[in-house]
């Protein structure tokens, strides 16, 4: 039972990047998907998305197709239940770069501070 799920749930990961590939035409920008996960039971599917331009309005444009893509999936699937779908703004790249910023930020105050460099 435990192989079974889990060939669900790949299908499940395969079709939803699929759908959001090749199938969404609203504009939303471009974008990547960096994780999914699935419930065990199924039921819930979490999407974790990332933009590279506009973050936030592309974000709401990605919400407003969330019936399409629960309604594609179903029709992909023979489950009996199709799951809901849940998008999450993975914003973890700017977070990355935002440190990285501050590190060579500090890094550059203390060449200037430190006289053996100089």
């Amino acid at each position: 039972m435990g192989n079974q799920k889990e060939r669900v749930k790949a299908a499940i990961d395969k079709d939803i990047r699929e759908i959001l590939q090749f199938e969404i035409t609203n504009n939303c920008g471009f974008f990547t998907v960096s994780r999914i996960d699935v419930t065990d039971d199924l039921s819930y599917v979490r999407v974790y998305v990332s933009f590279f331009e506009h973050p936030q309005d592309n974000f709401e444009k990605l919400q407003k197709t969330k019936g399409f893509v629960r309604s594609s999936l179903a029709k992909k699937l023979n489950l009996r239940r199709s799951p809901d779908i849940g998008f999450i703004l993975d914003d973890g790249f700017f977070k990355e770069k935002r440190i990285e910023d501050i590190l060579k930020q500090s890094k550059d105050d203390t060449d200037t501070i430190d006289p053996k460099k100089n």
